[in-house]
Parts: C-alpha cells; sequence; structure tokens
C-alpha cells in the first residue's frame, strides 16, 4: 500500500514538471510571436513613413523644378521685353539721316565722300562739282579721330547712299552746299545762287550795275549772266 503511493507521487510530480514545462514553452512562443509581430509592424511602419517621405520629397523636387523652369522662363521674358522696349525707344544711337533733310546744290569740284562720321573711310562715289545733293544740317558733327580729326562730317544723301562730306567751315553755304532759293551778293557786281537773277524770289537793295555779273549754279553745270548799260535786259553768256 505504501509503494502504491509513493509511486502515486512520484507520478504527480513528473506530470506537473511535464505540465510546467509546456506551460512555460507556450509563454515563450506568444512572447517571441508578439516581438516578431512587433517587428513586423515597427518595419511596416517605417516603410509606410519613408515612401510618404519619398512621395513628399519627390513631389517637392518635382514644385521646385516647375518653379525654377517658370521663373527661368519670366526672366528671359523680361529680358526680351526690355530688349525689345530698348530698342522701341533708342532705335538706334547714331540717326543722322533721320533729320531734316534739305536739297543742294554742290558747287564746288569733285571731292571724295566718306563712309563714316570720323571721315576714315573714302567711299566708292566721288561727289562730283555741280549737282545736287540731299544734305542733313542738324546731323552734322565733328571728326574726332584720324587725320580728317577737327573737321567737320556733313551728312548727304548722294546718288541713294548715305555718306559723310568732309566740311571745312561751318554750315552748308559756307562748304558749297546751295539749298534751293539761294543767293548771295560777294560784291557790289558780282552774286551767285542757285536761282536765276530774275526770280521773282530775288529782291535786292539796289539796282544791278553796270557789268554786274550772276553765277546760276543748277544740278548739272552752271550760267553766268551779265549786266551791261548797253543791253539793259539780263544776258546769258
Amino acid at each position: 500500500m505504501i509503494q502504491s503511493l509513493v509511486l502515486i507521487r512520484i507520478l504527480q510530480q513528473h506530470i506537473c514538471k511535464k505540465l510546467l514545462m509546456f506551460i512555460r514553452r507556450s509563454n515563450s512562443n506568444n512572447s517571441t510571436s508578439n516581438t516578431e509581430q512587433k517587428q513586423v509592424v515597427a518595419v511596416n511602419h517605417d516603410y509606410s513613413v519613408t515612401a510618404n517621405n519619398n512621395v513628399t520629397d519627390k513631389a517637392a523636387a518635382d514644385k521646385a523644378a516647375a518653379d525654377k523652369a517658370a521663373a527661368s522662363s519670366n526672366s528671359e521674358s523680361a529680358t526680351v521685353d526690355s530688349s525689345s522696349s530698348s530698342e522701341t525707344t533708342n532705335p538706334t544711337v547714331d540717326t543722322p539721316f533721320a533729320d531734316k533733310a534739305v536739297h543742294t546744290i554742290y558747287t564746288g569740284t569733285n571731292t571724295y565722300l566718306y563712309t563714316t562720321k570720323e571721315l576714315t573711310t573714302i567711299a566708292t562715289t566721288p561727289l562730283q562739282g555741280n549737282t545736287s545733293v540731299i544734305a542733313y544740317p542738324d546731323g552734322i558733327t565733328t571728326a574726332l579721330t584720324g587725320k580728317n580729326a577737327g573737321d567737320p562730317a556733313i551728312p548727304v544723301t548722294y546718288k541713294g547712299q548715305n555718306l559723310y562730306f568732309k566740311g571745312t567751315f561751318e554750315g552748308l553755304t559756307s562748304n558749297g552746299l546751295y539749298p534751293d532759293g539761294y543767293y548771295y551778293a560777294l560784291t557790289d557786281t558780282v552774286f551767285y545762287g542757285v536761282v536765276k537773277p530774275t526770280d521773282p524770289s530775288v529782291k535786292l537793295d539796289a539796282p544791278f550795275l553796270n557789268g554786274s555779273t550772276w553765277f546760276y549754279f543748277f544740278d548739272g553745270g552752271f550760267t553766268i549772266y551779265s549786266y551791261n548799260l548797253n543791253f539793259p535786259h539780263q544776258k546769258e553768256l
């Protein structure tokens, strides 16, 4: 009887140990499973945040690129507009041929014309005497460099070309460029101009004296009128 009780006691202890081991193992598995689940959740959470950051960064980068492109386009547009405005308000710096044009007759001898206002480059077309020339008196400047420095540069249009006439004095008439209607009394008996002495526009302070002469210049040549008491009318020679 006593032996039977001992065996039962031993079996109870063994069963209790097995049961205790089973319970511990079960708890250990549950703890591991919970840890793995937490890790998975943590990993998934990190991935989600990382993914969101990537999306946010990409959107920000795209917006920044778009803003930069828009700013560059606006800058270029502003530059073009500014350039266009500048060209509109200041088409050119030197515009002597846009000033008042005056038709003249050049009464001097054949001479050179120049392509620049500095009178440094001779044009291929020379200016012939007693010929028609368009002059721009408001555009006269003075050459500053070269061998003709200090000489007046008179803008002219001659045979369809915009060129420069090298003057000796200021103005047009003093350089042999006579505007339409111009005449002048050099002395009491010598006159010259680009109108005939009989033209109604001619107004003299006194009648012609005996032996007076009038030099009339025109495009292509000149004519000399002479006044003689024996021939009271103007006589063309």
